[in-house]
């Protein structure tokens, strides 16, 4: 599976438009499953005292990992540039994924 991730939580942004439209484009050369994953449409209910502790996260993020990010073989990050840097909900979204991610292995 290839995950594509719309990299902002701003609403109405071309960021989601590519990332539909690359999907697009994906899916006409491979057979892979390909899936998009909006920032924008995350519940951000990650924000707490305990986030970065893996017992402690929220159940959207556990959502999240299990439908869009641990079957995947393949990700594609699109990344609207604010001011010389990464858009804050995609800094946190990643590093909680690399503090509390859940394994299967």
């Amino acid at each position: 599976m290839i995950t594509i991730i719309s990299g902002t939580n701003r609403k109405g942004s071309e960021c989601l438009q590519f990332a539909k439209k690359y999907a697009e484009i994906c899916r006409t050369l491979t057979n892979e499953e390909v899936k998009v994953l909006s920032l924008e449409d995350a519940a951000h209910d990650w924000f707490h005292p305990d986030m970065y502790e893996a017992s402690q996260m929220s159940p959207s993020l556990i959502a999240l990992q299990d439908e869009y990010m641990i079957p995947a073989d393949r990700f594609i990050y699109l990344i609207p540039e604010y001011n010389g840097g990464f858009p804050g909900v995609l800094v946190v979204y990643r590093c909680l994924l690399g503090k509390a991610i859940r394994c299967y292995f």
